[in-house]
């Protein structure tokens, strides 16, 4: 978990020196989820290299435009927030508006 977003479709765009820095360390050691703020939307990607990246910055302050891009499994520039619910096999993310729609949800599980 982070601030400031490696991977992102909103104006900040990917980071490429957070990607050299980071993602080898997140393969060598399974990391299967990056979860930041900063960009003023949400957006999750597909995994990228086993890693998704969840982008949760639609809490309050000003919305920013989100372009969805080949890694952007979903993105939307709408004020909201993100559930996380973890098994010993599973974590499921479900994101809902502000007007408690859900308007995104995905399960990631554990390698065998």
């Amino acid at each position: 978990m982070g601030h400031h977003p490696i991977r992102s479709a909103g104006p900040y765009g990917d980071d490429p020196a957070a990607i050299a820095r980071l993602t080898p360390l997140f393969r060598r050691y399974g990391v299967q989820l990056y979860i930041n703020g900063h960009d003023h939307h949400y957006e999750r990607t597909h995994p990228i290299d086993g890693t998704t990246y969840l982008t949760v910055g639609n809490g309050g302050a000003q919305l920013r435009t989100v372009l969805p891009n080949a890694n952007t499994a979903r993105a939307l520039s709408t004020y909201g927030f993100a559930e996380l619910s973890a098994s010993a096999d599973r974590l499921r993310i479900e994101a809902w508006d502000s007007q408690g729609r859900r308007i995104d949800q995905v399960e990631l599980r554990r390698p065998d």
